[in-house]
């Protein structure tokens, strides 16, 4: 089956998300690296997939990645777990989260189930909102701080504007881009 999913940045104000496409079969760790392409992430931290609510949060289930493998913990590894074990009926969400220190939270909400056509790519983006914000910028928080300088640098404490005008001054980051063209050449490189 094809999944249409709903990919969300949990806490972002204006919302930054992506719509999905996917293969059912698909498995957590591969799904890792879908949303790392769709998101615009740089893959350079650690995540974790989980059922029943937020990674690390009192009645949810996590999956274990492949550092967690390796450093021998107990439980169920990412990369034996397909999609469609974990979702099944539309409203059906899977949680993830990127960089533990940042705490990049998202949430993956099925939408429909489609019927799977011979030639379907197993993965592609069919829409989505805002660009995914920087890397190591210190999570929503400091997300919204950047933000925050962009219009008004006087609303900002010092300590945070020094970094922020830093960030402005080095690059092009515009955080209402979106293309669905440019994501699909990312997962279009993933599947390569």
């Amino acid at each position: 089956m094809t999944y249409r999913v709903r990919l969300d940045l949990l806490d972002a104000k204006p919302p930054i998300w992506r719509r999905l496409d996917v293969a059912s079969d698909l498995y957590l760790d591969d799904l890792h690296v879908v949303i790392q392409a769709a998101m615009g992430w740089s893959d350079s931290h650690l995540h974790a997939f989980s059922a029943g609510g937020r990674a690390f949060m009192p009645g949810s289930f996590q999956f274990l990645n492949e550092f967690d493998v390796a450093e021998g913990e107990r439980g169920t590894p990412d990369a034996q777990v397909r999609l469609d074990e974990i979702l099944r009926e539309p409203g059906d969400r899977l949680w993830y989260t990127y960089d533990f220190g940042d705490g990049w939270d998202h949430v993956l909400k099925l939408e429909s189930v489609q019927a799977r056509r011979a030639g379907d790519a197993a993965f592609r983006c069919v829409g989505g909102r805002r660009a995914c914000p920087p890397e190591d910028c210190g999570g929503i928080p400091g997300y919204e701080d950047l933000l925050a300088y962009r219009e008004d640098p006087a609303s900002v404490p010092d300590w945070v504007a020094e970094g922020a005008a830093r960030f402005w001054a080095a690059g092009d980051f515009d955080p209402t881009e979106f293309s669905v063209a440019e994501t699909n050449e990312a997962l279009d490189a993933i599947r390569a």
